[in-house]
C-alpha cells in the first residue's frame, strides 16, 4: 500500500496544484458518516386579583384590570405614580409613614412578603382592607421591581372570619401564582406534544380539579385518541384511560366537533352523564366520570382560530364545588394557549416532513459498480430538524473513474437543504468535466461557489477511486474541512486518513 499526500490549500489562479492524497489497497473506501405575548396578559385579566407592578423606585409600571375595578382607578391615572403615596393608608384614610410600608420591602432585599393589615385608598377617597403578597420581579439575573397581588378583604369582618379568610386568600394567591408560572414554562412548542400535554395536566391536578384527560384528533385522523389523562385520587385508572377512541356513535362525533369548534368551556354534569346515555358527550366522558368520580367538570376547546385539535376536560370531585367563573375563565385562557403549541408542533412537523422528502430526493442512490461494493446510510439527529446541509454522493466520471463525496453545508433548514442541492450539482458538473486530481477540482468548486453562489461555507471530502477493473485500486482523496474519513483494510486494520487537508469551501 503506498500513500501519497499534500495540501490544496491556498492555491490560485497560476499557482500550483500539488499533489494529491491516494491510497493503493485491494478494496475501495466507503463513505463515513421548537405562551404568546398576549398569554400573561390574558391570565391576569382573569386571575380574580389585582396585581401591580413597580420599579425600582416603586412607580407603578402595570396594572391589571381587577386592580382598575377594586381601586375606582384607571391604568393611566396610577402608571408613574409612587404606589405607597397614592394608594397606601391607614383604615381611617390618614398616610402611612413610609418607614412602615411592609409592601416595599422585597425592593430591599426582602425575599417575598404577605400580609392583610393594610389599607388602599379609592379614588373616591375610601379605604378598602387589603389581603396581599409582594415578591420580587427578575428577570436575566437582575431585580427591577416588584409584583403586588391584592384582594378586597372588606366583606370579611368578623375575627374567626377575618382569620379564615386571610389563610384561605393567601393559600389561593400563592398556588395561582406559582401555577401560572410553571404552566408558562410547560407549554412551549417541542417535537412530542403527548409529553408536554402530560406535564400540563400534572399541573392542573389537583389545583385546578380532582382528574384532568385531554382528547386530541391526531393529523388528518377522525379518530379522537385521548393522549393525557391524569387523576390525584386513581393514577393507575387514568393510566388505562389513554388511548384512542373508536366507534364512537354519529351523534357523539357531532357534539364534539360542536364543542371543538366553539371558542366557550362546556360544563358537564357527571349525574346527567351516567343518568342518560344518549347524552351527546357520554361516549367520550361518561367512563372518566364511572372510572376516576367527580360530580362536575368543564370541557375545553384546544384551537386556534383557523384550526381545531381537541378537548381539555378538568373534573371537581368529592366536596370541592364546581368550577368558578374566573377559574372556567382562567381554563379556556389555557386551552387557548395549548391550541397556540399543537398550532405550532403542526407546522414544525410539516415543514420537517416537506424538508426530509426534499433531502431525500437529492440523496441519489448509489451506483452499482461490478468492482466495487457500496453502502450508504443517512441518519438525522432526532434533537434537529430532519434536514440540512449533510450529502453523500458516488458518481461514474467519462474516464471510468468512481467519484466520493461526503459533504455538508452549514445550516440546518430548507435553506441549507437547497445551498446543499447546489453546491452537489456544481461539484458534480466540475469533476465531470474537468479529469483532474481531486485538489484541483476542488479548488475550482471553491472558486465557483465563492463568486457564483449565495450559499454557506460548506466541508467536504472529495475522492477518486482509479484503477482497472481487477485492481488494484488506488484512492486519491481531498479534504475541505470536514472530520477525516475512516479506512478499513481487508484485514481489519483501520485507520483515519489524515492527509490533504484544506480550508473549508467559500472560505475565499
Amino acid at each position: 500500500m503506498r500513500v501519497v499526500t499534500s495540501r490544496w490549500a491556498g492555491h490560485r489562479n497560476g499557482e500550483e496544484p500539488g499533489h494529491d492524497a491516494a491510497e493503493a489497497a485491494d478494496g475501495a473506501a466507503e463513505p463515513a458518516e421548537p405562551a404568546e405575548p398576549d398569554f400573561p396578559r390574558a391570565v391576569l385579566r382573569a386571575l380574580g386579583a389585582g396585581v401591580l407592578t413597580l420599579g425600582p423606585t416603586a412607580r407603578i409600571t402595570s396594572v391589571n384590570p381587577w386592580a382598575e375595578q377594586l381601586l375606582g382607578r384607571s391604568e393611566r391615572e396610577m402608571l408613574g405614580h409612587d404606589a405607597h403615596d397614592l394608594l397606601h393608608r391607614h383604615a381611617d384614610g390618614s398616610p402611612v409613614p413610609r418607614e412602615r410600608c411592609a409592601l416595599r420591602r422585597p425592593l430591599h432585599g426582602v425575599p417575598a412578603e404577605e400580609g392583610s393589615d393594610e389599607y388602599f385608598q379609592r379614588a373616591d377617597g375610601t379605604t378598602v382592607p387589603i389581603i396581599w403578597a409582594t415578591t420580587p420581579l427578575v428577570r436575566g439575573g437582575r431585580q427591577e421591581g416588584l409584583v403586588l397581588v391584592f384582594h378586597d378583604f372588606s366583606l370579611h369582618r368578623s375575627a374567626a372570619e377575618e382569620t379564615e379568610a386571610r389563610t384561605t386568600a393567601l393559600e389561593a394567591l400563592t398556588a395561582q401564582l406559582n401555577l401560572v408560572a410553571e404552566i408558562s414554562a410547560v407549554l412551549v412548542p417541542t417535537e412530542r406534544t403527548s409529553t408536554t400535554l402530560r406535564r400540563l395536566v400534572r399541573l392542573l391536578v389537583p389545583e385546578l380539579g380532582q382528574w384532568a384527560a385531554v382528547d386530541l384528533y391526531p393529523g388528518q385522523s377522525d379518530v379522537l385518541d385521548r393522549v393525557a389523562v391524569r387523576s390525584s385520587d386513581h393514577p393507575d385508572r387514568a393510566r388505562h384511560l389513554r388511548g384512542p377512541m373508536t366507534s364512537l356513535p354519529d351523534q357523539a362525533r357531532a357534539a364534539l366537533t360542536l364543542l371543538i369548534k366553539g371558542d366557550r368551556p362546556v360544563p358537564l354534569s357527571a349525574a346527567e352523564l351516567t343518568r342518560d346515555p344518549e347524552q351527546p358527550l357520554a361516549a367520550t366522558h361518561r367512563v372518566l366520570f364511572e372510572r376516576l368520580g367527580g360530580h362536575a367538570a368543564v370541557a375545553v376547546p384546544l384551537r386556534t382560530r383557523q384550526r381545531s385539535y381537541g378537548i381539555l376536560t378538568v373534573a371537581r370531585a368529592g366536596h370541592r364545588p364546581a368550577h368558578t367563573e374566573a377559574e372556567i375563565a382562567l381554563l379556556a385562557d389555557i386551552g387557548r394557549r395549548v391550541g397556540m403549541v399543537l398550532d405550532s408542533a403542526r407546522l414544525y412537523h410539516e415543514q420537517q416532513n416537506v424538508a426530509e422528502t426534499m433531502q431525500r430526493q437529492l440523496l441519489t442512490p448509489l451506483p452499482q459498480v461490478d468492482h466495487l461494493r457500496m453502502a450508504a446510510r443517512y441518519w438525522p439527529a432526532e434533537s434537529a430538524m430532519e434536514v440540512g446541509g449533510d450529502w453523500y454522493d458516488a458518481f461514474l466520471l467519462g474516464d471510468g473513474v468512481m467519484a466520493l463525496v461526503i459533504g455538508d453545508v452549514v445550516g440546518h433548514d430548507l435553506q441549507a437543504a437547497a445551498h446543499m442541492a447546489e453546491v452537489r450539482n456544481m461539484l458534480r458538473a466540475l469533476a465531470w468535466d474537468h479529469q483532474e486530481p481531486p485538489s484541483v477540482i476542488m479548488r475550482r468548486l471553491d472558486e465557483a461557489v465563492t463568486n457564483t453562489s449565495d450559499a454557506p461555507m460548506a466541508t467536504l471530502v472529495f475522492a477518486r477511486v482509479e484503477g482497472a477493473e481487477g485492481g488494484p485500486w488506488r484512492l486519491h482523496w481531498v479534504n475541505a474541512g470536514h472530520p477525516p474519513p475512516l479506512l478499513i483494510t481487508r484485514d481489519g486494520a483501520t485507520r483515519f486518513l489524515e492527509g490533504g487537508h484544506g480550508p473549508l469551501i467559500g472560505m475565499s
